[in-house]
């Protein structure tokens, strides 16, 4: 069995706390991401590291009370996104790092409340997938990121309430996204694909009479595998 070597820490408790941390390689360079909370404040770091050296550590979120951050590694560049609130409103933001530069902060999408962002790459552009919740209802909403912006948001859940989402490109070039969603008697998982640019209907995946909730999904040969 391998073992991990030159385990290292990267953040120091008496100075901060750290929660969310996220990682993205590219070629020898290592890079990651954390929330950090600091003052009564949560703000988005972000670091590079290549073996025992860091290059570079920083603040990057937009100055709000930032919430769950991730990271992806794509075509060379380093791409972030997070939730993040700030004068009374929900933001899902994006940033990337690419040629040693920074883009400025994207706001993909405002409302009142927005949680839960995942990156993944579909047709080898990368996207963005996040919960909107309002009063009574919530959504799974994804859109394309480019180094110009951020794209046009389209609702792909269908069930009122839809929380967690997550999305992959399957092993057949189908587009998969799973999620949980309450159907006014339980929490069950839901899925759907789009094919083609055709989105399939929205099945129900967990067949107990459990709660299901917190999905994952990964890429298989012949699609994608869910699971909660």
């Amino acid at each position: 069995m391998e073992q991990i070597q030159n385990n290292q820490v990267i953040t120091n408790y008496h100075r901060e706390n750290a929660q969310f941390p996220g990682i993205a390689l590219d070629g020898s360079l290592v890079y990651l991401c954390w929330q950090r909370f600091v003052d009564r404040h949560d703000s988005l770091m972000a670091c590079c590291r290549q073996g025992d050296q860091v290059l570079w550590e920083t603040e990057i979120s937009d100055g709000g009370e930032v919430l769950h951050p991730v990271i992806l590694s794509h075509n060379g560049t380093i791409w972030y996104a997070w939730a993040e609130y700030a004068r009374e409103s929900w933001r899902i933001l994006a940033r990337y790092f690419r040629d040693g530069q920074w883009s400025q902060v994207m706001t993909v999408a405002a409302d009142e409340a927005l949680f839960f962002p995942r990156l993944f790459v579909w047709q080898d552009q990368v996207h963005v997938i996040w919960t909107e919740q309002h009063k009574g209802s919530a959504a799974a909403v994804l859109c394309a990121l480019s180094l110009e912006g951020a794209g046009e948001a389209q609702t792909v859940s269908v069930i009122p309430e839809a929380y967690r989402a997550c999305a992959i490109e399957g092993g057949d070039g189908s587009l998969y996204v799973a999620y949980d969603g309450f159907d006014g008697k339980q929490y069950k998982l839901f899925a759907r694909a789009c094919t083609g640019g055709v989105w399939g209907e929205e099945i129900v995946v967990s067949q107990s009479g459990d709660w299901a909730s917190t999905p994952w999904i990964a890429a298989m040969p012949g699609g994608a595998v869910v699971g909660w």
